[in-house]
């Protein structure tokens, strides 16, 4: 039977990776379109699975078996190199903390047990979104933030960010280790047509992230016959 923490982490992974199931082709994740690539600690044993790319260590069956717990840092959010638009101290707020929010949400429901502090055989999860190609879109004085504003919670903050802002392009990156290993890497990029990513298409995609993310953690530490389909979780975007 599988244990808690491992059933959960499983969900989590499967959720941000979206993972479309059954690519065979082996390819290092630079020749695909350009992205940054200072987040996780290597990106060159990641392949591609779908849309995205994913690299699970030859030791992370016995490492999820060992877990006890993840515990999720908050997330890290950088800009596309060329996106006309910054974004205010407010708004990464809360960017990051909709996407921690979705990842708790999505573990806890797969029974993970997500803890706030670091200790033995307690897992860690790091993400960013990275390559984020944001446009500020035209507003009146109401849209603009004042003096004292206090940052919303979790998907509501990331409503609101989308409201005045237009989200073209962005990348999930995450990580997954043990205190001393490496045990998960993926790249999910999504956007990049210029096509304006709306906030129910966010919503969707945050929610099939967590749940696909999950599932892979899981998948981890299964053999590879024993294994779920993750791409069937959530949207097929």
């Amino acid at each position: 039977m599988k244990s808690p923490v491992v059933r959960v982490l499983a969900s989590a992974v499967l959720g941000m990776a979206l993972l479309a199931a059954g690519c065979s082709e082996t390819m290092n994740v630079s020749q695909t379109r350009s992205y940054d690539q200072t987040f996780l600690s290597n990106y060159k044993n990641l392949q591609p699975r779908g849309k995205d790319f994913i690299y699970r260590t030859p030791d992370s069956q016995r490492l999820l078996a060992a877990a006890r717990g993840v515990m999720i840092d908050q997330p890290e959010i950088r800009m596309a190199p060329d996106s006309p638009t910054g974004a205010k101290p407010a708004d990464l707020t809360a960017i990051a903390e909709a996407l921690r929010s979705q990842l708790v949400e999505a573990l806890t429901k797969s029974g993970y047990n997500v803890v706030t502090e670091p200790g033995p055989n307690i897992m860690l999860l790091r993400t960013a979104f990275t390559d984020v190609y944001m446009e500020t879109k035209p507003r009146g004085v109401l849209g603009y933030t004042p003096i004292g504003f206090v940052v919303k919670a979790g998907v509501d903050a990331m409503q609101t960010v989308m409201e005045n802002n237009d989200i073209l392009g962005i990348t999930l990156q995450a990580e997954l280790t043990d205190p001393k290993a490496l045990i998960f890497e993926l790249v999910a990029p999504r956007g990049g047509n210029k096509q304006v990513i709306t906030f129910d298409q966010y919503k969707q995609q945050m929610q099939t992230w967590g749940q696909r993310l999950a599932c892979q953690i899981s998948n981890s530490k299964l053999p590879t016959a024993q294994q779920t389909d993750c791409s069937t979780l959530g949207s097929t975007g």
